[in-house]
C-alpha cells in the first residue's frame, strides 16, 4: 500500500483512516496549518471531515470506486458515494437520499424530452435503491 500527504489527495480517491475505507468527496483545503478533507465512510455512508496535519500521511486503499450502472440504457455509470458523479444529469446531482437512515446519494438520468423542451429525469439511490424524487431537487 502507498501513502499520501493531504495535498496529494483528490476527489474520488479511497484511503484508509481510523481503520475504515473512506472516499474523498472534495479536494483538501488548507486552514491554519492543517488540511480539512471532506469524505464519506464506506461502512456507514456518513460524511466526515478529516483534519490532517501537514506531516500526516494516509494509506491509499486499492479498492476501485464502486460503480452503479445506469438504468436507461444510455451506458452511463454512476459512482457510488461520489458527490461529483460524472454520470449524473447535471452538476446539481447527486443529492442526499431522504429515506430515513439511508445516507446514500440519489443519482439522476435523462429520461425523455418533448418538443417544448420539457424534460423528465429518473432517479435511483446508490444505497437503498429508492427511485423517489428527492424534495431538494424541486
Amino acid at each position: 500500500m502507498s501513502t499520501r500527504h493531504p495535498w496529494e489527495l483528490h476527489t474520488g480517491q479511497h484511503v484508509r483512516w481510523g481503520g475504515t475505507t473512506i472516499t474523498i468527496l472534495h479536494e483538501p483545503e488548507l486552514d491554519h496549518g492543517s488540511y480539512h478533507v471532506p469524505a464519506r465512510r464506506s461502512d456507514t455512508g456518513r460524511q466526515v471531515d478529516m483534519e490532517l496535519s501537514l506531516a500526516h500521511t494516509v494509506e491509499v486503499a486499492d479498492a476501485r470506486q464502486p460503480v452503479m450502472d445506469g438504468w436507461n440504457g444510455a451506458g452511463w455509470e454512476h459512482y457510488v458515494g461520489r458527490e461529483d458523479c460524472p454520470g449524473c444529469w447535471s452538476d446539481a446531482w447527486p443529492v442526499s437520499c431522504e429515506t430515513e437512515g439511508c445516507g446514500g446519494l440519489v443519482h439522476a438520468e435523462f429520461e425523455d424530452e418533448n418538443y417544448d423542451g420539457d424534460y423528465w429525469l429518473s432517479y435511483r439511490c446508490d444505497r437503498c435503491g429508492s427511485t423517489d424524487r428527492p424534495g431538494e431537487a424541486y
